[in-house]
């Protein structure tokens, strides 16, 4: 994912995803300063079979500096590590028929 360094004078972002060529622009109705950081949500689902516990791979993020954060429901049993350098996310949901959103900021 890249973001054009050329659009910082003008209140527009764009986002492109390399591997597809596809983009995201918006625009920013603001007078003021700004910044912009990108973060992801991910939602994740356990169902009434397996153990709870989820590897899963995020691989373009691989080597990335992330904050996961939990997002929804913030009580509960759950717990979860990023592993930057295998690039896989796990996830360890206690309770069967459970799921948490989790919020992800990539930093580097």
């Amino acid at each position: 994912m890249r973001a054009l360094g050329h659009l910082r004078n003008i209140p527009m972002g764009f986002l492109e995803l390399e591997e597809t060529g596809e983009g995201l622009f918006w625009q920013i109705e603001h007078n003021g300063s700004w910044h912009c950081e990108i973060f992801l949500v991910l939602a994740v689902w356990r169902l009434r079979s397996g153990d709870g516990c989820l590897q899963i791979p995020l691989s373009h993020y691989k080597a990335c500096e992330l904050d996961v954060t939990i997002g929804y429901p913030e009580a509960g049993d759950c717990e979860w590590k990023w592993n930057a350098a295998s690039g896989v996310l796990s996830v360890y949901l206690q309770k069967p028929e459970s799921a948490r959103l989790f919020s992800l900021l990539v930093r580097k």
